[in-house]
Order: structure tokens, then C-alpha cells, then sequence
């Protein structure tokens, strides 16, 4: 349900990019025209604060997923694990009120006709990259944890190989959310450019939470279409049955793990026949028997 939820609200945070785009973002600002100045900047704040519930609510997910895994680990691996889901909600909280609270009143963070108390922009950019710093670390916690919960489990090693492959991408993802934090660089004077750089990285961010979020449920339904494609008749089975004819029954262990038909007697039954048509064949032509060796 939360990465449903998770789900919607990125989709919420590519639509306003897309808008944005077609406003300027991306753009070199002196190519923007001055009319959608107003319009960028709401965009940019409803982004933003998208962007922030979208990062909270996977990363609530994926921490519930660990709360489950570490039930037979040690305390300390668990109270990492609840401080982290806890600390979640009202750490953003607290980043979307600083990002509300730019402006006061807040109308004039897009109408600079009204006069306004703002922050200036140099200390917007140092409390974002602190906020998300905060969230390289919760990003490292939640890749680095399941690695040592796995390394002891007792389970079969192709079962273990599969789950760090997958965990392994909370590294790409922690690495992403550098680059998004090396990123945020906002100057008044080229703003609709420097937004642009950061965008790619956090939207890189969302989808690898997503990924992750979604392999590591599924499993269930891996393991049912092995069996799906491990049990499928044979292929002469089911041209006869396209043809409308009634196949022939086998017997189950003539279907190798591959789900392969294989007729071991059938083919030691015809092998005998080809065998004894030849030693009845030299018989009758004088030779030797060559199975007689009592002839010998």
C-alpha cells in the first residue's frame, strides 16, 4: 500500500517536471520569459515538497520490510532500524515547514511585488543539502543493515546471492542522493538552469526505492511461474491438442526436472530390438554369433 502510495505521489512530482519544463526549467533563465517566473516558482515548490513526501513514504516502506527481517537480530540492529522509521515523518515534516517558511507571507516567494520577509538563497541551498545529507545516511542505514542480517541467516547460498543482488541497489540509490546533495546549488541568477541539475537525481533516487521496494516482494510469483514453465507438456502434447486430438498419456517421471519428456525404456526397448535384429542377422548368414560365447 505505501509503495502504491509512493507510486502515486512520483508520478505527482514527473507531471509538475513536465510542466516545468514547458515554463523554462532547464532553460538559461535570460532565455525564460519573465511572465512564468510566478508559475515556475509554485511549480518548484509543490515539486519540492512532492519530492520530500515521495522520499518518506518509500523509505517508511522499505524500513517496515527491514522491521520484519530484523525480528531475530540483535537489539542494537533493531533500534537502528526503529529510529529510523520513527525519525522519518517528523524530519520531513520539519524540511517541508523550512520549505513553506521561505517566505512570509508565503505568497510572496512568487510575487515579489508583495513586500515579504525571505530567506536568502545561500541559506536555503545550506539547510537543503543538510536535510538531504540526513538522507544519504538513512539511505546507507537501510543498504547496509539487510547485509548483515542476511550474512547470518541460515538459508541456501543461491538465496542469499539473489537478496544482495537486490539490496544492492540501496547503493545506487544512497550514491544517487550524493549526487542529488552535491547538486543543489539554487543562485538567484540562473535559477531555472541549476534547478534542472538535481531534478534527474532525485527522480533516479525515487524509482531505484521503487525498484527495490517492489523485488523484494516478488518471490511468490518467481517461484510460481518455475513451476508454470517447469511443468509444461511436451510439444508434440500440444500441437495434438491444437489439432483437436486427445494426447497421449505419459507417465509423470518421464518429465525430467527441466520439464523435458524423456523415455528412458522406451529408447533401452528399441536399442534391445536393434541389437538382437543384428545378432539374428549374422546367425543367418553363417558368421559368428557375437553374443554366443560359449562358441568362445
Amino acid at each position: 500500500m505505501l509503495l502504491s502510495l509512493a507510486l502515486g505521489i512520483g508520478t505527482g512530482v514527473v507531471e509538475t517536471s513536465l510542466v516545468e519544463i514547458q515554463h523554462g526549467i532547464g532553460r538559461h533563465m535570460d532565455t525564460v520569459d519573465p511572465s512564468n517566473y510566478p508559475t515556475l516558482s509554485k511549480l518548484t515548490l509543490i515539486a519540492s515538497i512532492l519530492n520530500l513526501l515521495c522520499t518518506m513514504t518509500l523509505k517508511i516502506s522499505l524500513s517496515i520490510f527491514l522491521l520484519r527481517m530484523v525480528q531475530q537480530a540483535n537489539r542494537t540492529v533493531q533500534r537502528l532500524v526503529i529510529f529510523n522509521l520513527i525519525s522519518l515523518v517528523p524530519f520531513t515534516v520539519a524540511v517541508i515547514i523550512v520549505d513553506l517558511a521561505q517566505c512570509v507571507p508565503l505568497q510572496g516567494y512568487w510575487d515579489k511585488s508583495i513586500p515579504a520577509k525571505c530567506i536568502d538563497k545561500h541559506t536555503v541551498n545550506i539547510l537543503l543539502k543538510a536535510a538531504s545529507g540526513v538522507g544519504v545516511v538513512t539511505d546507507f542505514m537501510t543498504a547496509v543493515i539487510p547485509m548483515f542480517i542476511i550474512h547470518n541467516a541460515q538459508m541456501p547460498a543461491r538465496r542469499k546471492f539473489v537478496l544482495y543482488a537486490i539490496l544492492a541497489l540501496g547503493f545506487f540509490i544512497a550514491a544517487a542522493s550524493i549526487v542529488k546533495t552535491v547538486s543543489i546549488d539554487w543562485s538567484p541568477k540562473d535559477y531555472t538552469w541549476d534547478n534542472a541539475k538535481m531534478a534527474p537525481w532525485a527522480s533516479t533516487e525515487h524509482q531505484g526505492g521503487m525498484i527495490v521496494g517492489c523485488l523484494v516482494t516478488l518471490r511468490p510469483i518467481f517461484q510460481l511461474m518455475r513451476r508454470r514453465i517447469h511443468s509444461n507438456p511436451p510439444r508434440e502434447d500440444y500441437d495434438m491438442a491444437v489439432r483437436g486430438q486427445q494426447a497421449p498419456r505419459r507417465n509423470k517421471r518421464e518429465v525430467d526436472e527441466h520439464g523435458l519428456l524423456s523415455e528412458p525404456m522406451e529408447i533401452m526397448k528399441q536399442t534391445k530390438v536393434e541389437v538382437l535384429d543384428e545378432a539374428r542377422d549374422s546367425q543367418t548368414d553363417g558368421s559368428e554369433d557375437p553374443w554366443d560365447y560359449r562358441s568362445r
